[in-house]
């Protein structure tokens, strides 16, 4: 579960691997009938391929080479009618990311309302809140 390779689903078996050089290889397996296995990256499907059936389940698989512009996450998903689904926890994008300059612009906001605007009863609260304003921005791969 930490290295984020999990998943929920109602039935397909459901695997995402994505490698440094930008290769992504997706599988789907499962006893009852879907519709599609789907590459999604920031929410948008960029990749999706049908189900084949053999005599004992339904498979579908993606190989695909890609670092799609500015995004931060790619996940797997099966779609299926009847309630057959499945979705793997996402993989961040680390080293190709061009990051969200608004998410960067609330850190700040939030930085400054510590620093100028906040009121805080106890100091180590106030530590706390910008540590985790620091944490954010080098989480980013940002300067502090």
């Amino acid at each position: 579960v930490r290295a984020g390779r999990c998943f929920a689903t109602s039935g397909p078996l459901l695997r995402l691997h994505v490698d440094d050089t930008g290769r992504i290889e997706a599988t789907a397996t499962s006893a009852r009938p879907f519709d599609s296995l789907e590459i999604v990256a920031d929410g948008q499907v960029i990749q999706a391929g049908a189900p084949v059936h053999d005599s004992t389940c339904f498979t579908a698989r993606i190989e695909m080479t890609a670092s799609p512009p500015g995004t931060s996450w790619l996940a797997a998903r099966v779609i299926g009618s009847q309630g057959t689904f499945a979705h793997t926890s996402p993989h961040a994008l680390s080293g190709r990311v061009k990051h969200d300059t608004t998410l960067l612009k609330q850190i700040d906001a939030t930085r400054d309302w510590i620093a100028h605007e906040g009121r805080f009863e106890q100091l180590k609260s106030k530590a706390h809140l910008e540590d985790l304003c620091h944490a954010a921005r080098a989480r980013l791969g940002e300067p502090v």
